[in-house]
């Protein structure tokens, strides 16, 4: 019997039209993990602006004195150059400060201290909180994890699981044109829940475990974090006081951690 591909499309839209008019909803596509991962991934990297905020905690084993417990809050808005802008507070025991990335400018103040800024667009092009680089390897990261699985299926959202090892941080490397991250053997495992109505990453835990080396002990530290605020209306601008701060080199701006 011949095969007539247009008699296919007809019988579908008739079955779909039968489903509807019966009060059925047509048959849900089944996705794998790896692209349900791709679709959040399209979604993050698609909005204007959004929250990130959470906890990271790092224990070294043998040794609590090194132990130590972070929070953050960091709101992201894209910037003209095509990463993202962003204000970030950072709480620690250790060492709690705020910064801003404002057009191509870091912005930051310790706690204890007064502000201080760095023009660091002018020696890193595509500047931000999440660089254009960052930006270029999130787009990529579905391809790049190993392991992607479901392990679990909440009402409402996917769960899915995944492992960030050598095959990210050389493909990682080769985006943003630098050599790879060290760490032979060492991956960080990532669970991320992904809502069904959206595909919104909602929330994301992460461990990173090293080995002892040395004197130095085993470290693992396991980040906990939250996404919201998605494309609401957002004023990063830095206070007056951050653009009246001594102007800093880019070496001797205050550290500070780009979101994970």
């Amino acid at each position: 019997m011949k095969h007539h591909p247009e008699t296919c499309v007809i019988c579908c839209i008739v079955v779909a039209a039968v489903s509807l008019a019966a009060g059925c909803a047509p048959p849900e596509v089944a996705l794998g993990a790896r692209q349900v991962l791709a679709r959040a991934v399209d979604n993050l990297v698609s909005l204007q602006s959004y929250r990130y905020r959470g906890t990271s905690t790092m224990t070294a084993a043998g040794d609590a004195r090194l132990d130590s417990k972070a929070s953050f809050d960091t709101v992201l808005q894209q910037n003209r150059s095509g990463g993202l802008d962003g204000h970030m507070v950072v709480k620690s025991s250790g060492y709690s400060y705020e910064t801003y990335s404002w057009s191509g400018t870091e912005y930051t103040r310790v706690e204890g201290a007064g502000w201080t800024r760095a023009a660091k667009g002018e020696a890193e092009p595509g500047y931000g909180m999440v660089s254009t680089d960052a930006r270029q390897i999130i787009t990529r990261f579905a391809d790049l994890v190993e392991g992607v699985k479901f392990t679990g299926r909440a009402p409402g959202y996917w769960t899915v699981a995944m492992t960030m090892g050598e095959k990210y941080r050389s493909g990682a490397a080769a985006i943003a044109g630098a050599p790879a991250a060290s760490g032979a053997g060492r991956n960080t495992e990532m669970t991320l829940t992904i809502s069904k109505k959206d595909f919104t990453m909602r929330t994301v835990v992460m461990k990173d475990a090293s080995e002892a080396s040395g004197s130095a002990p085993a470290i693992t530290i396991v980040t906990r974090g939250t996404y919201s605020a998605f494309n609401d209306p957002t004023d990063l601008r830095p206070p007056a006081a951050a653009f009246e701060a001594p102007l800093v080199s880019a070496q001797e701006a205050p550290p500070t951690q780009q979101p994970q």
